[in-house]
């Protein structure tokens, strides 16, 4: 009997690190990176260099994370990060004379993404490396200026990467993550520019996280 039931609890053992890490929820925060072309201009006679976005000293975000039996996973991802925004205005006064002022400001930029990951080891292992590829939707808040046009600023992009998690209890994990993101430049309605071809383009944001979750 004694020995029927350690079998059991054995078995029970295996099993629960066979399910272990189906379901992650984990907090981060990381380094961010932020690469943009030029902006635009709020000038009358624009000039493309006015607008910069600078990028923030940091970024805290949560994952949710589904595994599948095999090497598979889907991740939701929110993140937020505030950046500093400076603009210059450039505009003709009554006496024909070109007035310029500096405006500055913080906005802040949240983004939701979705993520595919495929992983290295199978699930209940400790050490997990993993690649990752997905689709974020990006969403930059208006600036407090009076002479801004009104607005924020949403569009969409991609980004690719990997990590690693790392199993610390059984149901407790650490994660690193490398991401590179590229999406639609920002506030394209509200900015104009010296030539039409210029209004395209693409940002790169490069991120680097550590974070902390459990998993059930």
């Amino acid at each position: 009997m004694k020995k029927l039931l350690w079998s059991a609890l054995f078995a029970a053992s295996i099993h629960g690190a066979a399910v272990a890490q189906q379901f992650e929820v984990s907090a981060f925060g990381g380094y961010p990176r932020f690469h943009h072309p030029l902006l635009g201009s709020l000038s009358e006679t624009p000039v493309d260099t006015d607008t910069q976005l600078r990028r923030a000293h940091y970024f805290v975000g949560v994952r949710a994370t589904w595994n599948s039996k095999g090497y598979y996973g889907h991740e939701l991802e929110y993140s937020v990060q505030h950046m500093a925004f400076r603009t210059m205005d450039t505009q003709t006064d009554e006496d024909g004379n070109s007035v310029s002022t500096l405006y500055t400001d913080k906005i802040k930029l949240q983004m939701i993404s979705y993520n595919f990951l495929l992983y290295c080891m199978p699930r209940g292992e400790r050490w997990r490396p993993f690649f990752t590829g997905g689709v974020q939707r990006y969403k930059y808040s208006a600036p407090h200026f009076d002479v801004w046009p009104g607005g924020g600023s949403g569009n969409y992009g991609f980004n690719f990467g990997g990590g690693v998690k790392i199993k610390l209890f059984p149901h407790a994990l650490a994660r690193l993550d490398l991401r590179e993101r590229i999406g639609g430049r920002p506030y394209i309605r509200q900015l104009q520019f010296s030539s039409t071809t210029l209004s395209t383009g693409f940002t790169h944001l490069a991120e680097a996280s550590v974070g902390f979750g459990i998993a059930f």
